[in-house]
């Protein structure tokens, strides 16, 4: 069953690109995938903007928190949902405006795709 819009899962570690992947797939999801935030950057522009964006914090290149910073001035891309996933520690500092929501890694299965369910577009 197709669902509106892909997601866009950014990740700079290939594991667990799939381990999403098969995750948002088994739900009905369709899924594309980008290595770092610059990889991202490139496929935000050059196609059809995904119903949310699921970003790994830490990589090579542009990292999550500069991607964000990026999506949020360019008015297309301003609007989507964005999902965060980090091995490390959660920052205190989060903005809301800005994320829409902050999971830790390792993620339960089942809290990440009911919050894929009630954040994407």
């Amino acid at each position: 069953m197709e669902r509106s819009a892909p997601i866009l899962v950014v990740d700079d570690d290939a594991d667990c690109r799939v381990a999403l992947r098969e995750v948002l797939e088994e739900d009905g999801f369709t899924v594309v995938e980008a290595a770092n935030g610059q990889a991202a950057l490139d496929y935000l522009v050059s196609h059809d903007t995904p119903s949310l964006i699921i970003l790994d914090v830490v990589m090579p290149v542009i990292s999550g928190w500069q991607l964000l910073t990026i999506l949020r001035n360019y008015y297309r891309l301003s609007e989507i949902p964005v999902l965060m996933l980090s091995g490390c520690d959660v920052p205190l500092n989060v903005d809301n405006e800005l994320v829409s929501r902050f999971m830790p890694k390792p993620y339960d299965a089942n809290d990440l795709v009911k919050a894929v369910h009630r954040y994407r577009a």
